[in-house]
């Protein structure tokens, strides 16, 4: 893209982003956020999530920062599935996450707090398993997890969705809430994403955090001006992990020969304090 198309594009999220903002304080105003008709302007993929829910083992919500996600436990309660939260991530600044929790609550939008979320996994665990719908936005930046690859780059990504998904058997459903011309929303529900099971968990997680991955890079480059990036997300080159890798490599090998030192040493050795450097 040319600078000049760039700019356009920032330009347009930028709208975007603080429409959706105007729109929450005018709903808020009123009390309650609009009805079908004057909300959606068309669904696809309702029977995609109605077989997943009827499985009664809850459904995660696969999703991203990606038009309306504001919004989209409203979308999901206006075609019949009320029982959905979305979990959120707070505010740095205290006073300005409490002023979205009294917009939130005053029109009705369903969140779970991503600290509260992050420090135990129960609150979770018991809204699937009370069939539950929990929308999980899965394009954060993160300081750990699983390495991804994400449009040629990598970063790290959350192991969540992949780890309750396997331990709980709740199906993984990708969905968007898109902004159409007009204001209203297009729903966007999409087939279940089949998990993969080798029988090793680690290996697993891996495999299918990256299809995650991949869904999500697919949707955002299909409405790449509906995408509210302000975070760095991408964290690693090619070369850059290559380089991190080996370092990990080196710190492995040289762990496994001092383990192996220390095992050939006798008890005498290690009471006398034998130094050895093995390297």
């Amino acid at each position: 893209l040319s600078d000049r198309e760039r700019e356009k594009k920032v330009g347009k999220i930028l709208k975007l982003f603080k429409d959706m903002f105007i729109d929450m304080a005018y709903y808020s105003t009123r009390g309650k956020l609009p009805d079908y008709d004057d909300f959606l302007e068309e669904v696809i993929g309702k029977e995609y999530l109605e077989e997943a829910y009827s499985k009664g083992k809850g459904v995660i919500g696969l999703s991203a920062h990606l038009g309306g996600f504001f919004t989209i436990t409203h979308s999901l309660s206006l075609i019949g599935f009320p029982n959905c939260a979305t979990i959120m991530r707070e505010a740095d600044d205290p006073k300005i996450e409490e002023k979205f929790n009294t917009l939130r609550s005053r029109i009705g939008i369903k969140g779970i707090p991503q600290s509260e979320a992050r420090s135990s996994g129960v609150e979770l665990i018991k809204f699937l398993k009370q069939n539950g719908i929990l929308i999980i936005l899965a394009d954060q930046k993160f300081d750990d997890g699983v390495r991804v690859k994400y449009m040629g780059r990598y970063k790290w990504a959350a192991k969540g969705p992949a780890l309750l998904s396997m331990r709980l058997g709740s199906p993984v459903v990708p969905m968007y809430n898109i902004r159409c011309e007009n204001g209203k929303y297009k729903l966007i529900i999409k087939p279940p994403i089949e998990l993969v099971n080798t029988g090793n968990p680690e290996k697993d997680i891996q495999i299918n955090t990256q299809r995650f991955t991949d869904e999500l890079e697919s949707m955002i480059r299909k409405y790449p001006d509906q995408w509210y990036a302000f975070n760095p997300w991408w964290q690693y080159t090619e070369e850059q992990l290559a380089e991190i890798e080996a370092e990990e490599a080196k710190e492995t090998i040289e762990t496994q020969i001092g383990d192996i030192i220390v095992e050939e040493l006798s008890e005498e050795d290690l009471e006398e304090g034998l130094e050895i450097n093995p390297l």
